[in-house]
């Protein structure tokens, strides 16, 4: 489906889910920098100049000076930095920041499950997608933007790989740059080509052995391993 299609078609829709995914987590904007956010925002004194930017890409910078994590997160505490350069550090903006991130992977969520089931069911799930509490932490924690962040590169990335065909295109280039900025926001996206494997096994149309199934997509599953080789 043309996502440009998608977005008028569903414009109504989409609107719902937005302000239902802002109502939800409203309550979390006037919360104070807690537990993590210490360390990932107040304490980073690589959110404090733009001329950090190379130090953020070149060490493990989303836990400022602390060592003893091994999470690398650069496009994460890009993000961080951005609204600290603007912003300083004004936690208002950073829980906006989530809040955003939150509805637009309530939208990708929808549009996604369109290619899988009725329009009136993919809806129904995005609400319960959206509602489901356990996005509290990841949404209401600013040090959570990361999984945000991470989701919804993975989405997008997936939504790609799902539209493209068995050659080689501009939308499954765009997907693997996509996954790869997805990895640098959190570690998890790793297991998007697996996530790919599954769905050309579970909704290929044929009824061949699913080994014969992903033999003309091999190129894509073999790059997209390799991306996440990359990383």
């Amino acid at each position: 489906m043309n996502f440009i299609k998608f977005l008028k078609s569903n414009m109504y829709r989409l609107l719902f889910l937005l302000i239902l995914s802002f109502v939800l987590y409203s309550n979390s904007l006037n919360g104070e920098f807690v537990y993590d956010d210490i360390r990932t925002v107040v304490e980073n004194s690589y959110l404090d100049s733009i001329n950090s930017l190379p130090e953020i890409f070149s060490t493990i910078s989303f836990w400022g000076e602390d060592r003893a994590s091994r999470s690398y997160r650069p496009i994460a505490t890009c993000s961080h930095q951005f609204i600290n350069l603007i912003f300083k550090r004004n936690q208002f903006w950073f829980h906006v920041f989530n809040l955003v991130i939150n509805s637009l992977n309530v939208m990708l969520v929808f549009f996604i499950l369109t290619r899988f089931m009725p329009l009136k069911i993919a809806f129904a799930a995005s609400c319960v997608f959206c509602v489901h509490p356990i996005h509290t932490e990841a949404v209401a924690n600013i040090t959570g933007g990361a999984e945000l962040l991470g989701a919804m590169f993975f989405l997008t990335s997936f939504s790609l790989l799902i539209s493209c065909r068995q050659k080689i295109s501009w939308q499954f280039i765009v997907a693997m740059i996509i996954l790869f900025l997805g990895m640098l926001s959190k570690e998890h996206v790793v297991v998007l080509p697996v996530v790919y494997i599954i769905y050309l096994i579970l909704f290929d149309d044929t009824d061949s052995h699913y080994l014969k199934k992903l033999l003309p997509y091999k190129y894509h599953i073999i790059l997209s391993f390799a991306t996440v080789c990359l990383f």
